[in-house]
C-alpha cells in the first residue's frame, strides 16, 4: 500500500506547479509576448484569455488537478532563412507554435524549475547547478547577451588572445529527450511533475499537410524538442552539462548560448584542442557542430585582433557593436514593416475605424521594433553605429510621413482623423438598451 504522507510530498513539484498563484504567474509571464504577436490567431486567444483570466486560470486548474487536461495539437511554422545570392537554398527553421493553455502550463513547469524557493529547490537534486552555470548565458534567469559580451570584454582583457566560435547543427532538432527524462527522474522528486514535463516536448501537429514537404525537421518522435516551446531552452542546458564543465577549466573560458558557443584561450593550440574536446563531447550526444575551416559562414578560429562575430556581434580587442548583417538585417525589417504599414492604410482609409491600428499605432509598432532592437544591442561600444543607424531610420520615417500627407491632406476632416489613428465618438458601436 502507497504511504499517502509519502505520496504527497511526492507531488509537491506537481502541486506547486498547478496552484493558482503559479498559473497565474505564468500567464503574465507569457502575456506579453502572446498579445503582441504577430500571428493574429495567438493575438486572438490571448485577448480572449486576458479578458477574464481569473476564471480562465481557474479552469486551467481544474482540468490539470483532475488530470483531464490535454496538450492541444501545434501548428507547425517553417521560418524561411536567407540565402546568400548564388548559394543553395537553406532548410527552413521549424518553430512549433502552440496554443495558449499550452504555453501556460509550459512557462508554469519552468518557472518551477527556476524557482528561488528553498522548498522547491530542494527537491529539484541537480537541476539548481545546471541552470546556475555561469557560461551559459541562453534561456536562463539574469542571464543573457549583455552578461554574455561583459564575460567575453573580462576575459580579453585578461589576456585571452585566441578564439573558435562555432554553433551546433539543427541543435533542438537532435537534442535527446531520454537523456533529459534521465536526468529528471534522477533529480526531481515527484513522478507526476517529470511526467508532465515530458508530455510538453511531444510535438503533434495540426497542420501536417501544410508542413508535409518539411515534416522530417520537426521533432516528432524521440529525438528533438519543439524549438518555441518555453521548456527547450532548459533541455539544452540539462543536456551540454558535460560540455560547459569540461571546456571551462585547463585556462579555456567557453561562453554558450544555447547552440552557439565562443571558446577563448591563450594560445592557438589550446583552443583548437578545445574544440576538439567539444566535437567529441557532442558526438556523443548524436550532435555535430560546424567546423570553422576557410569559407565557413557558421564558425571561424583566429586571434582576437582580427576581431570575430558571436550573438551577431562585432568583437575585437577595442570593441563590441553589431554586426554589418544584423544592421542591414534590421534596416531591411524596418523598410518591410513601414511597406506593410503603407498598404494597411491604403487598404482601410475608406472604413470606420475602432481600434484597428492607423497611422499613429503604426508609429508606435515602429518605436518597439527600434527599442527592441536597441536594447538586444545594448552593449555597443561603438555608439557612432547607432547614430549612423539612426540617420537611416529618420530618412525612412520621413518618406513614411512624406506618403501619408500627400495621400490623405486632401481628406475630409473625419477621414484624415480616423486614418491618422484617433478615434472618433461617431465610429461608436451603438448598443440599444434591451426592450422594457
Amino acid at each position: 500500500m502507497i504511504d499517502p504522507t509519502q505520496q504527497k510530498a511526492d507531488e509537491f513539484l506537481w502541486r506547486e506547479t498547478t496552484s493558482l498563484r503559479a498559473l497565474m504567474r505564468a500567464w503574465h509571464d507569457v502575456k506579453g509576448r502572446v498579445i503582441h504577436s504577430n500571428d493574429p490567431r495567438t493575438r486572438s486567444d490571448a485577448e480572449q484569455f486576458a479578458a477574464d483570466p481569473e476564471r480562465n486560470i481557474r479552469q486551467l486548474q481544474k482540468s490539470l488537478r483532475s488530470g483531464k487536461f490535454q496538450f492541444a495539437a501545434q501548428r507547425g511554422i517553417l521560418k524561411i532563412k536567407r540565402s546568400a545570392p548564388g548559394e543553395a537554398r537553406k532548410p527552413p527553421r521549424p518553430i512549433v507554435a502552440s496554443p495558449l493553455p499550452n504555453r501556460v502550463v509550459q512557462r508554469a513547469i519552468l518557472n518551477t524549475c527556476q524557482s528561488d524557493d528553498p522548498k522547491i529547490r530542494r527537491r529539484l537534486g541537480k537541476l539548481p547547478e545546471v541552470i546556475a552555470t555561469p557560461t551559459s548565458v541562453g534561456g536562463l534567469p539574469g542571464r543573457g547577451v549583455p552578461e554574455a559580451m561583459a564575460m567575453i570584454r573580462q576575459t580579453i582583457a585578461s589576456g585571452t588572445t585566441w578564439f573558435v566560435r562555432s554553433d551546433l547543427k539543427a541543435f533542438f532538432q537532435h537534442i535527446p529527450k531520454p537523456r533529459v527524462e534521465e536526468f529528471l527522474r534522477a533529480n526531481l522528486a515527484g513522478p507526476s511533475f517529470v511526467d508532465w514535463f515530458m508530455k510538453t516536448l511531444a510535438t503533434e501537429l495540426e497542420n501536417e499537410d501544410e508542413v508535409r514537404a518539411w515534416l522530417d525537421l520537426f521533432p516528432l518522435g524521440e529525438e528533438g524538442v519543439p524549438q518555441g516551446s518555453a521548456l527547450s531552452a532548459l533541455c539544452a542546458n540539462i543536456v551540454l552539462q558535460t560540455l560547459d564543465a569540461e571546456l571551462n577549466c585547463r585556462g579555456l573560458t567557453t561562453l554558450r548560448y544555447l547552440d552557439d558557443f565562443l571558446i577563448l584561450g591563450r594560445s592557438r593550440r589550446a583552443v583548437e584542442l578545445g574544440f576538439q574536446r567539444a566535437q567529441a563531447i557532442l558526438a556523443e550526444l548524436g550532435m555535430e557542430c560546424h567546423d570553422p575551416g576557410p569559407g565557413s559562414k557558421k564558425a571561424a578560429k583566429g586571434h582576437v585582433t582580427e576581431g570575430f562575430e558571436f550573438l551577431s556581434f562585432h568583437i575585437d580587442q577595442n570593441d563590441i557593436y553589431p554586426s554589418t548583417a544584423a544592421q542591414t538585417a534590421f534596416l531591411e525589417n524596418f523598410r518591410v514593416a513601414v511597406r506593410h504599414a503603407k498598404a494597411e492604410l491604403a487598404s482601410v482609409e475608406n472604413q470606420p475605424r475602432r481600434a484597428e491600428p492607423r497611422f499613429i499605432q503604426c508609429l508606435a509598432q515602429l518605436d518597439r521594433k527600434v527599442r527592441g532592437w536597441g536594447d538586444a544591442f545594448a552593449p555597443t561600444t561603438k555608439r557612432i553605429v547607432f547614430a549612423q543607424l539612426d540617420s537611416e531610420i529618420g530618412e525612412i520615417l520621413d518618406d513614411f510621413q512624406r506618403w501619408f500627407r500627400r495621400r490623405y491632406s486632401p481628406a475630409n476632416t473625419i477621414r484624415r482623423r480616423r486614418l491618422l489613428g484617433v478615434a472618433l465618438l461617431g465610429d461608436t458601436e451603438h448598443i440599444r438598451p434591451p426592450p422594457a
